[in-house]
């Protein structure tokens, strides 16, 4: 099998990312089931693989300036809502961090 670059094109770049299975909710390790609202303020039923995709055709804009145009419009809502999590996430992350330094007695 041949891929075909597009004229006037000379090559194509397209990442490949093992990506988990993405049907259903977030599901934290040693939880039976997503909480309605997570520590970083994802909502279950939210539709977290549609997220994903936004996030990945942000960090590689050429897929959505170039291949993707209606469809990364489509996923603008998404955008404002993925990194007010992403936010939290690290919010979240630094305050572990402080709060292992403290009961760690290391500085």
């Amino acid at each position: 099998m041949q891929l075909e670059c597009p004229i006037p094109e000379t090559r194509i770049s397209m990442p490949y990312f093992l990506v988990a299975d993405v049907e259903g909710d977030l599901v934290p390790f040693g939880e039976s089931e997503a909480p309605a609202i997570s520590a970083t303020g994802y909502k279950a039923g939210d539709g977290w693989a549609t997220k994903l995709a936004t996030e990945r055709m942000t960090v590689f804009p050429q897929c959505s300036k170039r291949w993707w145009k209606d469809e990364f419009k489509k996923l603008t809502p998404f955008q404002e809502q993925l990194k007010a999590e992403t936010d939290a996430g690290f919010e979240l992350a630094a305050e572990r961090g402080e709060r292992y330094k403290e009961n760690s007695g290391s500085e």
